[in-house]
């Protein structure tokens, strides 16, 4: 009996970010990744919310993530899966012939913390619920980069570096980066 009820209360546990039938789940925050966020921020700010987040994460490389609320261990595995990872920078040399940037393993993210993410699967437009929405960004400078995220969509310069698809950095062509991602500066020196 005891086994049972603790694969009940895993099975009701990993269910924690998907509908219980094939209706909507409702939101109290939707973040768009071509709209401009800071409105709904600065009213949802240091207030707890069901938030929607419309994009989809590829399991198949690192995706830039970016967002404006705190998500414990057992939220990202609830909703990214168990095999999920997580990295924030942690050491970016640039100066030699070959450059060096590495990235610790998380289990948790911060709010406002930009982070690299492979989901254990595909995963599209997630549903976090009861999370504290804080609009301040926390840009990650180490060494030779800075690592810096986005709410909202965002111009970014020739200059910017992106992660591709291949999970290198390529300097950016000008344009507009989507909302809850992140990208790399350049530091000077």
């Amino acid at each position: 009996m005891r086994k049972i009820t603790y694969i009940l209360f895993a099975i009701a546990l990993c269910a924690c970010n998907k509908p219980a039938s094939n209706d909507s789940v409702a939101h109290d925050v939707a973040l768009s990744p071509n709209s401009d966020n800071s409105a709904v921020l600065a009213e949802w700010n240091n207030k707890t919310a069901d938030v929607a987040l419309m994009r989809i994460f590829h399991h198949e490389s690192f995706n830039t993530i970016c967002l404006p609320f705190a998500l414990s261990e057992e939220q990202v595995q609830c909703t990214f899966g168990k095999d999920c990872a997580i990295r924030q920078l942690s050491e970016a040399d640039l100066s030699g012939e070959t450059p060096v940037i590495h990235f610790e393993p998380q289990s948790s993210m911060e709010a406002g913390v930009p982070y690299l993410i492979k989901p254990a699967k595909t995963i599209s437009d997630p549903v976090f619920h009861k999370v504290l929405i804080v609009d301040v960004l926390h840009p990650v400078t180490v060494g030779d980069l800075t690592f810096i995220g986005v709410f909202s969509p965002t111009a970014v310069s020739e200059e910017a570096l992106l992660l591709g698809p291949d999970n290198t950095l390529h300097p950016a062509t000008s344009g507009t980066l989507d909302a809850t991602k992140a990208y790399f500066t350049k530091n000077e020196k």
